[in-house]
């Protein structure tokens, strides 16, 4: 027989269900993937003896030793647990991935159900989403209408003022709108801003901040050039439009 070594809180006290979940099932019903909650526990305590921190079922049973189980009590980091979740999103096929946020996204926005264009979307996030439940609001403005606000489209660390957004969104909405409708892409948009912020004397963030307020009506989203590129031109520009006329 062996015993691997005490689980212990934060604060180095024995765990218990007075502070935390303390079943496995607990933690599957909150949505962390089978893979990442057993990758977590065998790290508890084991160490591979290299700097490797995701492992398969198999990997684990070809890869474990006896010899390499520490004596010290084992912190429970649920920060960690969160990580190796986020990393083992990322290495689901995004076609699968796709599929298991659909039905969780179509709830909140039926459109989502009839959307050809949904895998690219879906595709936007998988590197940024750490349960699914996460999806919908990361993806709202693919299916709603934001309406961001002269505080969300201005921002300090970026340089940009408030006073500064009617010019800026007049700058976007002009070059934007000269690029073809057949040559709306990701690399072309990026290519026309990265101009504008040259000839202009800007930072890039203070373009790219108030397009990416402006189209998500989020804090924190996905890049500028990839969500006006999905978006479309028509919607991307009506967003900017609604924006100029909020301020």
């Amino acid at each position: 027989y062996a015993h691997v070594p005490l689980l212990l809180n934060k604060d180095k006290s024995k765990l218990s269900k007075r502070q935390n979940d303390i079943a496995a099932e607990d933690y599957l019903q909150k949505g962390y993937l089978p893979e990442a909650l057993t990758n977590f526990l065998a790290l508890l305590g084991w160490n591979p003896g290299s700097t490797k921190e995701l492992f398969s079922v198999q990997e684990l049973l070809d890869e474990f030793s006896i010899e390499r189980i520490q004596k010290s009590g084992a912190i429970f980091d649920t920060e960690k647990l969160d990580w190796i979740q986020g990393q083992w999103i990322r290495q689901i096929p995004l076609k699968d991935f796709a599929k298991r946020i659909l039905p969780i996204i179509a709830e909140a926005y039926p459109d989502a159900e009839k959307d050809k264009d949904f895998e690219n979307k879906a595709a936007l996030i998988q590197e940024r989403i750490t349960f699914f439940p996460e999806a919908p609001s990361m993806l709202s403005y693919y299916y709603e209408e934001p309406a961001p606000s002269k505080e969300l489209m201005a921002n300090k660390k970026q340089k940009v003022s408030e006073d500064q957004l009617p010019e800026l969104l007049e700058l976007l909405t002009k070059h934007l709108s000269d690029i073809e409708e057949k040559k709306w892409n990701e690399e072309n948009i990026k290519e026309v801003l990265f101009e504008v912020v040259e000839k202009n004397d800007l930072k890039r963030g203070q373009l790219l901040w108030p397009l990416r307020a402006a189209l998500t009506g989020l804090e924190y989203s996905p890049g500028a050039f990839e969500v006006a590129a999905i978006l479309g031109k028509e919607v991307a520009l009506k967003r900017l439009q609604k924006a100029k006329e909020s301020l």
